[in-house]
């Protein structure tokens, strides 16, 4: 079945304040409101804090200069809109997406190489890419995919700001996999120390592990 949407989901819920008030939030998020208009609206200090809040909750004390990198952000939001409308594209507020890839990757050309990577502490659920993995396994159009799920140690959602040297390592090793596979090229790279292969195979092992028994209810 197909996965169920934002609006199906406060439409199932019975009649309530909570409901409503979801149901606002939703229609106002269509409508073109969202966390980087509220700092345009209120800028200056108010417009500051509400972004540094953010950041100090968001990232992990091991991210340096937190104070700069939330400057950065509101410096980033005051302009004219542009990113935050893909996201309100593709996704409705609770970050549900409105064409879920669980439904759509499965049907992506078999000799499309696949890489997940997801944080140990990412909000976003690990499941649904071992999930795919699975299904595809068992399609026997899809069965020699190459499908890679990661988890990386000490990172939360913003990978390649809690952990840029892992996330980068996990990528060119996946592209340069990729380029071999295809009998194409490969690009030279190197990694970020000399511990970090055994670190890519663990955080590889901690991204497929349960894989396979996976439920897909």
């Amino acid at each position: 079945p197909k996965s169920e949407s934002f609006q199906d989901r406060i439409n199932n819920q019975p009649l309530s304040l909570r409901r409503e008030i979801f149901r606002t939030v939703g229609n106002a998020w269509d409508s073109g409101y969202t966390p980087q208009f509220a700092s345009r609206l209120f800028g200056g200090w108010l417009g500051r804090s509400m972004i540094q809040g953010y950041v100090n909750r968001r990232f992990h004390e091991s991210v340096t200069n937190k104070p700069e990198f939330a400057e950065y952000m509101y410096q980033h939001w005051q302009g004219q809109a542009s990113g935050e409308l893909a996201l309100q594209a593709m996704l409705s507020p609770g970050a549900f997406a409105k064409r879920p890839l669980i439904d759509r990757i499965p049907e992506l050309n078999p000799k499309i190489p696949i890489t997940f990577i997801y944080g140990d502490r990412d909000w976003m659920d690990i499941r649904p890419a071992q999930r795919i993995k699975r299904r595809l396994a068992q399609d026997p159009v899809s069965a020699d995919r190459v499908v890679r799920c990661f988890e990386l140690e000490e990172a939360g959602h913003q990978l390649m700001i809690d952990q840029p040297d892992s996330f980068n390592d996990i990528l060119l090793k996946a592209i340069h996999e990729d380029e071999v596979a295809m009998g194409l090229r490969p690009h030279k790279f190197e990694l970020s120390s000399p511990s970090s292969l055994e670190a890519i195979m663990r955080m590889e092992a901690a991204g497929m592990k349960n894989a396979h028994q996976t439920s897909e209810a």
